[in-house]
């Protein structure tokens, strides 16, 4: 991958990019370490992986190593964003502690370095907010991200799993996307990731515990296909030796990938249909029962004597008024003292409540559509270019690499005496090293000798790809056709 590709996944807050080692079986056991083995499995991978998104390069610069890179998350707007219950606050604020206590260790150089992913963090419960110490060592190694050996993801693709086992191995085998299979013992692969306990000693235990729901939930919520196959003897026998597993990993269509998660959001924010209305007066009768469970009634009377009371009003004034009329009083917290406050009159102060409920429903609804509908156009446009740059870059590069030997060189040579653009073309202050933006001004020169018309290559690419009609507005945005 580019470096500037790498950049600029690193400066967008909803991806992940890491160095391969990350991803190893050693690391993930360690983020997820804690006394409440499952929350911690599931919280605190998902908060390390927004830790990774927020940090950029920038928040490298003029840092100490004695010093730590601060975070600020809210607490609430977090766990919604995993399709977690706020009532889950707790297991989060353990999972943060968590990563506070766990301690890595690694090498570099001489030195051996060891330090929880955060310092400290400081909590307020009023609001919600949270600010994240990271430490400068782990906040370095993150963001020190090599050209070569690194895996990246849209971080969502993780904060949609549930199951502890495909959080722990989406990552993993997204590092091993590039080679398209992962081959290994079976005895290997359980000590790795811990799972060389008794309940997986058994193949059966191993592969309907672990294996058959961690693939199911990445290959149907991710943006890539893990399959596995047994190795070993007599496979197709009555006693089956299995030794290893062969593991092929596919990315899924752009395309459909794009659908598939524009439903999932869609599904999420859309709000249960109502069932239609049911006229039964018994039926009608018992939905005016479980409203008048919300009150608490000081003198209780008996349930015939609720029972007939209201029948005698739903003949009277009628169900939409009596349901009316109750929901209006739970809204404005009446408390009533006896079976005599629910009168007509009363109940009827209330005309139209429940269609009114329905209107502002149906306009948070409308609002949501077109939110989704903004959010579904904006997410497209963003991958779209996204692919489309990678796709650029790996274009130019292979075109540079192919070039003339004597042009590369006369080119080279021509940026190397142009004033005052040595930094912006070459590493350091050696001109046998051109970075990407050399590569692809020579190699955009002689690619595109009529001049690069950026707007009409991305609508062929859109088209081809994306199967989309795009167009630029005034200030050359992309506009979904």
């Amino acid at each position: 991958m580019a470096k500037d590709t790498v950049k600029e996944l690193q400066q967008n807050p909803d991806y992940v990019i890491l160095n391969n080692p990350l991803a190893s079986p050693k690391f993930v056991r360690m983020i997820g370490k804690g006394k409440e083995i499952a929350i911690n499995d599931i919280y605190t991978p998902k908060i390390f992986y927004d830790i990774a998104s927020k940090l950029t390069p920038e928040h490298m610069v003029d840092i100490q190593r004695n010093q730590s890179v601060v975070l600020e998350i809210h607490l609430g707007d977090f766990l919604e964003s995993i399709g977690a219950n706020k009532k889950n606050y707790k297991h989060l604020i353990d999972s943060i502690e968590t990563m506070q206590s766990n301690l890595l260790r690694w090498k570099e150089g001489d030195d051996i370095i060891t330090t929880s992913i955060v310092t400290k963090s400081i909590h307020n419960p009023k609001t919600g907010r949270m600010e994240i110490f990271v430490d400068s060592d782990i906040a370095k190694r993150i963001i020190e991200v090599k050209e070569d050996g690194n895996f990246s993801f849209l971080k969502n693709n993780v904060f949609r799993l549930q199951n502890a086992q495909a959080i722990k191995l989406y990552p993993f085998f997204k590092s091993w996307l590039n080679h398209g299979k992962y081959s290994t013992d079976l005895e290997r692969f359980k000590v790795q990731f811990n799972y060389n306990t008794s309940g997986y000693k058994h193949w059966s235990n191993f592969e309907g515990k672990v294996l058959v729901p961690a693939m199911e939930e990445i290959n149907d919520k991710t943006d890539i296909q893990v399959n596995y196959e047994p190795t070993g003897d007599n496979l197709d026998g009555k006693r089956p030796r299995i030794k290893g597993l062969l593991f092929t990993i596919t990315k899924k269509d752009e395309t459909k990938l794009l659908i598939e998660q524009a439903a999932t959001q869609e599904q999420a924010l859309h709000e249960q249909v109502e069932q239609p209305g049911l006229f039964d007066k018994d039926i009608q009768l018992k939905e005016i029962l479980g409203l008048v469970q919300k009150f608490s009634i000081q003198e209780k009377p008996s349930e015939l004597a609720i029972k007939t009371h209201f029948d005698t009003l739903l003949t009277n004034i009628g169900f939409q008024a009596v349901k009316d009329g109750l929901l209006g009083m739970i809204e404005s917290k009446a408390k009533p003292k006896t079976l005599a406050f629910f009168t007509a009159d009363n109940l009827l102060k209330y005309p139209g409540f429940e269609q009114a409920q329905k209107e502002v429903k149906k306009e948070k609804t409308v609002t949501n559509d077109q939110l989704l509908e903004e959010i579904k156009k904006q997410r497209t446009i963003d991958e779209l270019r996204r692919v489309y740059q990678q796709e650029r870059s790996t274009f130019l590069t292979k075109y540079f690499e192919e070039m003339d030997p004597v042009q590369k060189e006369k080119e080279i040579e021509e940026l190397w005496n142009s004033s005052g653009v040595k930094v912006i073309y070459f590493r350091g202050e050696e001109k046998s090293q051109p970075n990407s933006n050399a590569v692809k001004r020579i190699a955009e020169k002689y690619a595109f000798p009529n001049g690069y018309d950026e707007k009409k290559h991305l609508k062929h690419f859109a088209l081809q790809n994306f199967k989309l009609h795009i167009d630029f507005d005034e200030k050359g945005e992309i506009v979904l056709g």
